[in-house]
């Protein structure tokens, strides 16, 4: 774009007379494209950037997730928020944007049930939160004999003596 010399004349008999003007031409803005990591937990932050220069950030719901002028957002509760990237000039507006998800802390919840057990005997042991991994830290001890979602039953092994 740029500057452009409009003239505008006039002629009779008696010669010609000239205005002129300069006009300035702007494009339109161009908001580009967002792009970074859409996917954040709370309470973590991830980074958007932009391919245009000079716009400004914001966020459709800052109590889901809060974005600075950086392009930092932070997942503050789960949820999906729009994250908007605007460029504005003397020709109007254009925006770019990016949905980000706000994904919630993994819970392990409370594991319940009886912490003693005699040798070469079984216990079912639950815990509140289901979708977890049973293992056994101390499979000479005590192995996972069958687990399904949120409970399992835990063996003690036969060769194993506890000593004071």
């Amino acid at each position: 774009m740029g500057a452009a010399i409009i003239s505008y004349t006039v002629t009779n008999s008696c010669g010609s007379a000239t205005a002129v003007y300069t006009v300035n031409v702007t494009p339109q803005p161009v908001a580009g494209t967002v792009t970074g990591t859409s996917v954040v937990c709370v309470g973590a932050t991830t980074i958007l950037a932009d391919t245009a220069v000079g716009g400004t950030w914001s966020s459709s719901n800052t109590s889901i997730a809060t974005v600075g002028s950086t392009g930092v957002v932070k997942g503050v509760s789960v949820g999906i928020a729009v994250i908007t990237y605007t460029v504005n000039n003397s020709c109007g507006s254009a925006r770019a944007t990016e949905v980000v998800t706000v994904n919630s802390l993994p819970y392990a919840g409370v594991i319940v049930g009886s912490s003693t057990l005699c040798l070469d005997s079984t216990t079912i042991l639950f815990d509140t939160a289901p979708g977890g991994t049973w293992t056994s830290g101390s499979s000479g001890i005590a192995t996972v004999f069958a687990a399904a979602s949120n409970r399992v039953i835990y063996r003690l092994c036969r060769d194993y003596i506890y000593r004071y």
